[in-house]
């Protein structure tokens, strides 16, 4: 039994250093474009920008749907009912 506690323990480590360590290599390249790093201190915000963002996305594709009909709308080929 201790050895799968030590196993598990060990794996969710090794996973944490590499998630920080992928973390502070993609703040790394922001710093070295000249981007300052951003930390989501905020997870509520963060979600809920989120979800304005993908409202709006929807929003957006709808109207882009609507505009495609209609520019490939073709009088001649309609057919009964439509």
């Amino acid at each position: 039994m201790n050895n799968i506690i030590l196993a598990i323990t060990l794996v969710v480590a090794f996973f944490m250093c590499i998630k920080a360590y992928c973390l502070g290599y993609k703040h790394g390249k922001g710093v070295s474009n000249a981007i300052a790093p951003t930390v989501n201190i905020n997870p509520i915000k963060t979600f809920k920008q989120y979800a304005e963002v993908k409202e709006k996305k929807k929003e957006r594709d709808l109207v882009q749907e609507g505009m495609n009909a209609i520019a490939t709308y073709d009088p001649y080929n309609v057919k009964e009912g439509e």
